[in-house]
């Protein structure tokens, strides 16, 4: 039993002599091509976000967010400055006199105007009319 060499099997004896050197490397060609293909289709987006390129596949989609920036959180003094405007508001002084019951400020500076020295009696409203005039000339560039 030792010198008989072992019986070949269906593959070794019909299927490598009838295909040929050439028609088995083309077995391998193929199933090499369908396993690339198989692996293609099953792993191809993960392959595609791994390499970091492709389309996103649909599940993933998002719609668009639009996003709106408030430049003043990253506006600073340095890059944009800003704008003080004066602003003038009935402040009375309780002086017993009413041409200086007006404050005006922009913020970083106070003024209190003398308005309508040449009236012996002022009103409110003739103050805070004189009180605009004069918030227009702090404001005007000169």
């Amino acid at each position: 039993m030792s010198g008989t060499p072992p019986r070949p099997g269906f593959y070794e004896r019909f299927v490598i002599p009838a295909m040929g050197g050439g028609a088995l490397l083309l077995l391998v060609i193929t199933l090499a091509f369908l396993a690339w293909l198989m692996g293609s289709v099953l792993f191809g987006d993960f392959i595609d976000d791994l390499r970091g390129g492709g389309e996103p596949a649909p599940e993933r989609m998002h719609e668009p967010v639009e996003e709106r920036v408030n430049v003043s959180d990253y506006a600073t003094d340095d890059y944009l400055p800003q704008v003080r405007l004066w602003s003038c508001d009935y402040s009375p002084t309780y002086n017993n006199d009413w041409h200086d019951d007006v404050l005006c400020s922009n913020g970083e500076s106070q003024d209190r105007p003398y308005l309508r020295p040449g009236d012996s009696f002022v009103t409110e409203p003739e103050l805070m009319a004189a009180a605009l005039q004069y918030e227009s000339q702090l404001n005007s560039i000169r």
